[in-house]
């Protein structure tokens, strides 16, 4: 029976690259329902991560978890510096925890072509001629986190 295992830290990258790819048909079906089940994933991610953030922030009067605007005006929780170093360490943490996806036979033909999908795509990975500084970075990032996709899928 197919499964998929994968560090949390890598499922966002996974998300936004199977977006990217221009399919039609059954290919973007699988590509549809895979995507979901791992943004549901994100999201328990990044519930996580809030609920360590309200842990970690300066708290007001009543308890609640301080707001602060940062640089570009977005509201944030107001978190010591010197509280920074835990919080960022207990977020990796988390971030290293193996999300495991082991269907049940029917949904393991869906997996099957999942896998299919991201492990025999035909997407051009690592920097390419004309690229700028960051979108080469960016591709070299992407290559190197393919492989682990495909690892995710037992390969």
């Amino acid at each position: 029976m197919p499964k998929f295992r994968i560090r949390k830290r890598y499922i966002d990258g996974l998300v936004n690259w199977l977006q990217e790819l221009r399919l039609a048909g059954d290919e973007s079906r699988t590509r549809t329902w895979f995507a979901t089940l791992l943004k549901k994933e994100l999201d328990t991610l990044e519930d996580a991560r809030i609920a360590l953030l309200s842990e970690y922030a300066d708290k007001d009067s009543d308890g609640n978890p301080k707001i602060a605007i940062d640089k570009s005006g977005k509201k944030v929780y107001d978190v010591p510096k010197e509280k920074l170093k835990e919080l960022n360490d207990n977020y990796n943490k988390i971030l290293e925890i193996f999300f495991t996806f082991e269907p049940s036979r029917d949904i393991g033909k869906m997996l099957v072509k999942a896998e299919k999908l991201v492990c025999e795509s035909p997407y051009l990975f690592g920097p390419r001629e004309g690229m700028s500084k960051e979108e080469r970075t960016r591709q070299i990032g992407l290559e190197e986190d393919y492989f682990v996709w495909c690892k995710a899928f037992g390969i």
